[in-house]
């Protein structure tokens, strides 16, 4: 019978044991992030002017990207550039984006949202917009340290800014830092 309260007390220890791991891995699976791809020296730098890439994980149904424009702080143009509706479920996936040119002036905004296996392109035609490339400034949005994705919040990909000062850091869409450059040309990414 003391054998018999030993090993009923065993089994219900490794249940709960079994329990909370798989809890814990299943709760640290779920955790969504998106984080920048560090940029090796590759095929892309044949190909393209500028380019990004991020990874993320995300518990949603979309992920979209944008490309807006705005002439200090009154936006001109917000385009849809890319994206993917996956339904409501955990997903990994990546996001590509490139500038070609053609001579020195940028011609086209390329993307690719990839998905668990699936991926959507699409292009953007730059030299349409009335935007001053010549005179501008460009930085990097997402840094390669894993951060926490919140649903619906802006995270830029990459900033073009020109005639004042450079904001690459804390909310780059609050009026008061558009309004100190003349042009800013910012793609982003959200998460619903």
């Amino acid at each position: 019978m003391k054998h018999k309260g030993k090993l009923i007390i065993a089994v219900i220890v490794v249940a709960v044991v079994v329990v909370l791991g798989f809890l814990w891995c299943t709760h640290r699976q779920s955790r969504t992030y998106i984080r920048a791809m560090e940029a090796e020296v590759s095929h892309f730098d044949l190909l393209f002017h500028r380019y990004g890439s991020v990874s993320f994980r995300h518990q949603g149904e979309e992920v979209s990207v944008y490309l807006a424009q705005y002439e200090r702080d009154e936006r001109v143009l917000h385009e849809q550039v890319g994206g993917l509706g996956v339904g409501a479920e955990t997903f990994d996936g990546t996001i590509l984006w490139g500038v070609t040119t053609e001579g020195d002036e940028p011609l086209e905004l390329r993307t690719i949202v990839a998905v668990d296996g699936a991926w959507g392109q699409k292009s953007f035609d730059l030299s349409a917009i009335d935007f001053n490339f010549a005179a501008l400034i460009t930085t990097g949005g997402i840094s390669a340290e894993r951060e926490e994705i919140e649903a619906g919040r802006r995270y830029v990909l990459h900033l073009w800014q020109s005639g004042g000062m450079i904001w690459y850091d804390g909310d780059v869409f609050r009026p008061d830092r558009l309004r100190e450059n003349e042009h800013t040309l910012i793609l982003y990414v959200v998460f619903e």
